[in-house]
Order: structure tokens, then sequence, then C-alpha cells
């Protein structure tokens, strides 16, 4: 009856009268319950590093028809987040203790695209490497938004309904879920036709319209005394999340958790002292990637998985302490740059010359030059593991301070994410790159044939310092050319 949350917590010491028929042999049970408020309506909000600052209003009803239906709309804006879920439960179809329902909900996100730094747009860049007040206030425009939608349809039923009565089955819930959402996102307004060049991010990677169809099933031995706080009790929940019968996404993903309390001390008191742990366990695969997900060319998927869905920890649910998502495997990235259109000319309303694309050996980890006027795209290939799992252990001390309003907690948390195997590399490239601002932002590079001993960024640079040092090369960091071709600084001696 506690699990319920129908009813303020019942005393089987105080609440219940027990009567015995012993020529029945029955056991008749008179319980003095109070109804809980059946309309619930809470407000929130803050300052997240995720979400910025955000309202939330959460409004529901556990008893809409005097049945146990549970009716909840839940809201929230922000300057970063916005999201909003429609949900409805029925606790008994055809009187029995099945329960079913749906959802459908709405969510967008407002983040810094790679491409931020790249650009010469002031806001956006103090945003994104700034102090709070900056990182808050950031004008929405120079910032990519991520839109996902769907819905969802579930029901559970206790494992009694399918064996026998027993103590193991009526605690335990056997429950089945289907969920389809689609995930897209857009480049910043800033980005539109019209705007200044000066405002314009560019896109490093860009994210195709994702759709996701997940069957999700789960098993569920609960003894808990209460859903919310509770004294003790233990919960096992295992669950299987299979993704891949319709949509783009094909994924498994298994989950494992135990949360369990002890009263400690004042166990007879109505608001004992209690001890609580949990552990929690999990990890996600990928098999048969579709051809949107493999041609994907971004990190918007590692090995056919889902940034979204990779397990990170660092929160208030996981691991205190640490920020959102900040505790996750790290892997070698390494990059080089190709460019493609090059043409060179010494005054651009002179003759251009165009040339081949960038040669292999002149392919560098650093950027390249803004007065060869040509494209630039960064390519990449990093090393992927296909595993991802996340451990944590919970443990809590609770100690009642005003009745069960207020309370005290010790709490001590441990837990990491991490690989256990690896897979082959993953390779991905960019979108291609005007030179300004790709090139602006990455300073200088170390030149012993530069009189000051560095230059800046250019594939000038690039071509007579990490390239052929037989290239002729100027100390007005230029090179040479006679015709379409490159003069040698042999051939330069020669002239002169």
């Amino acid at each position: 009856m506690n699990q319920l949350g129908y009813f303020d917590p019942i005393d089987k010491e105080k609440d219940a009268d027990f009567k015995t028929d012993e020529e029945q042999a029955t056991v008749g049970i008179n319980l003095k319950v109070a109804e809980r408020g059946r309309q619930q309506i809470s407000f929130n909000g803050g300052l997240s590093g995720i979400g910025g600052s955000f309202f939330g209003l959460d409004y529901s009803t556990n008893n809409l028809l005097g049945r146990g239906e549970v009716l909840s709309l839940q809201l929230a804006a922000g300057n970063r987040q916005k999201s909003v879920q429609f949900s409805f439960t029925e606790p008994y179809i055809r009187n029995r203790p099945i329960t079913a329902g749906f959802s459908v909900f709405a969510f967008t996100q407002k983040f810094f695209g790679e491409g931020t730094l790249l650009s010469q747009n002031v806001n956006a860049i103090q945003g994104a490497v700034g102090n709070q007040f900056d990182f808050f206030n950031v004008s929405e425009e120079n910032l990519f938004t991520r839109d996902s939608y769907g819905a969802s349809v579930f029901a559970s039923a206790p494992l009694s309904e399918f064996y026998r009565k027993r103590a193991f089955t009526q605690f335990s819930r056997v429950g089945l879920s289907y969920q389809f959402s689609q995930s897209s996102v857009k480049d910043p307004r800033v980005n539109q036709a019209g705007s200044s060049s000066a405002s314009f991010i560019p896109v490093i990677y860009s994210q195709p319209k994702i759709l996701t169809s997940r069957i999700t099933g789960t098993f569920t031995y609960d003894t808990r005394n209460g859903s919310v706080d509770p004294t003790q009790g233990r919960e096992l929940s295992v669950g299987m999340a299979l993704a891949g019968l319709a949509g783009d996404v094909r994924t498994y993903a298994p989950q494992f958790r135990t949360p369990s309390f002890f009263a400690m001390r004042r166990k007879k008191s109505e608001h004992p002292e209690v001890f609580g742990f949990r552990l929690i366990a999990a990890t996600v695969g990928s098999f048969a990637l579709s051809n949107k997900v493999r041609n994907s060319n971004s990190l918007a998927f590692v090995d056919g998985i889902p940034i979204f869905e990779r397990f990170f920890l660092g929160d208030e649910f996981t691991i205190r302490g640490y920020n959102v998502r900040s505790i996750t495997p790290v892997t070698p990235l390494d990059t080089f740059v190709t460019s493609r259109n090059v043409v060179i000319a010494s005054n651009p309303r002179e003759r251009q010359f165009r040339l081949p694309d960038c040669p292999r050996r002149w392919q560098t980890s650093v950027s390249l030059p803004s007065q060869w006027q040509q494209l630039r795209q960064p390519a990449a290939f990093v090393h992927i593991d296909r595993w991802r799992y996340p451990i944590a252990w919970n443990f809590e001390y609770r100690i009642p301070l005003i009745s069960d309003k207020v309370s005290a907690a010790l709490f001590t948390d441990v837990g990491s994410a991490f690989n256990l195997r690896g897979k082959k590399d993953q390779f991905f490239n960019s979108n291609f790159l005007a030179d300004q601002p790709f090139l602006g932002t990455v300073g200088v590079i170390s030149c012993a044939r530069s009189p000051l001993g560095a230059a800046f960024v250019s594939l000038t640079a690039l071509a007579a310092c990490n390239g052929s040092q037989q290239l002729a090369f100027t100390g007005s960091n230029a090179l040479v050319m006679q015709g379409p071709r490159f003069v040698t600084s042999d051939q330069l001696l020669e002239r002169h």
C-alpha cells in the first residue's frame, strides 16, 4: 500500500485492525488510510551547466477518476533548454493489476558548435571560453539547436499474474515499452543568408535527421516501504533496450540497478535514521549499422551509437560533486588538413594559377594559409571503443531533522565509465571551411627558415617549413614562383 503513493504512510501497528474468523479460517483487516492530495503542482528553477537558467512547472493528479489513474504535465523553459511532456497511466486494466499508459514529449536544446572557436564571432567565443556570466548570456542566435520529439506506450504487470502467488512474484513486476522519436540539429541563425561574415560560425559536423524506434523490457523486484524516501527494503531492476525494429539507430543496452535501504537508529520511530546504497551497471553496443548512420561522417555517432546514448557519469543522480557528463573515457584523436580548389596570385587582379590539391606530405595537424584563397577540410580519425560500461556505487546515511520534511544526508559516491575492448579506428571529415575565419584561429608555427623562428600559419609556411625544405622562402615569409612552377632555393641563387 505504501508503494502505491496514494496514501499517507501507513503504520501496520497503529493503522491496521486484524479480526480472525477461526471457523472460516480467514483474517479480516480494517485499515485506516488518509488519501494524499490528488492534485500536485510543483515549481522549480535555477542554473544548469547544460540547461542554462530555467524555470519548470510540474502538474499531476494521482487519482484522476478514483481508481489510481495518473495524469501529468511537465513544462520547462529556459535560455538553453525547453521541454514539454504529457503522460497518462491507467493502473488497472479490466480489474486486474495491469498498468498501461502513454506519453508524448518534445525537447529542444541550444549548444555551442565545435566551429565556434574557428569563427570571428566575439560574442560566441566569449560565451564558449569565458566566465559563467558570459556563458549564460551569449546570444541564442550564435548557438546550434537540437530538436527531439516523440511518443511512447508502456505496460507492466505483477509477476503473480503469470505465475503462482508467492512473496517473490507478488513483489515483482515485468514491463514492456515502445518509443519512437526523431532528433535533428539546426545551424545557428547567424549563418542565415545575408548575415555578416564576422558573425558566421563554421559548421564542422552536420548531423542528419535521425529516427529511433526502441523497445524495452524490464523486470523489477521491489520490497521498499515507500516510493519516496523509503526507510527499508530493496529494489532489483534489470532492463534491456533494443533499437532497430525501424528507424536509423540499431543498438542494444542492458542495464542493472539495485538500491537498498536499512533502518539503523530509532527503528521503531516513524522517521528512523536510514542507511542506503545503490549499485548501477550498464553497457551499450551496436549492430547492423544503417546506411544513414554508417555514412553520417560525424562524431554524433561513435561505432553506430548516438552520442546522447553513450554513458557518462557526473551529476546529482550518479556521481555527485562532478560536472554533468564529465566522467567518461578519453580516446586519442588525430587530425590532419586537406585542401581543394587551390589558386595562387601575387595580386588578385593578375592571372591566377590553379594548383593540384594539397599533396599528402603537406597535410598536417595544424591549419592552412589565408593567402592561398582556398577551401579547407579538416579531417581526422579517432581510435574508438565499441563498449562503454558505467558502474557507480552510491552510499548515503540519511538523518531526519524535522519530521519527514527536512533531512541531512552524508554520502559517498564511487564509480567510473570505461571500455573493455576496442574496435577499428573511425574516420570522419568535417565540412569544407573557407580560409577565414578558419586560418586566423591557429596562430603561428615554429619555422627555422623564418627570420623570427616562427611564421603565421599558412599553406606557404607549411610548405616551406614542414614540407619541402628545397622551396625558396623569402624573408617576408613568401614562396617564389616562375610561371605556374615554384622556384627552389638553388634556382633562386643562380638567378642572383
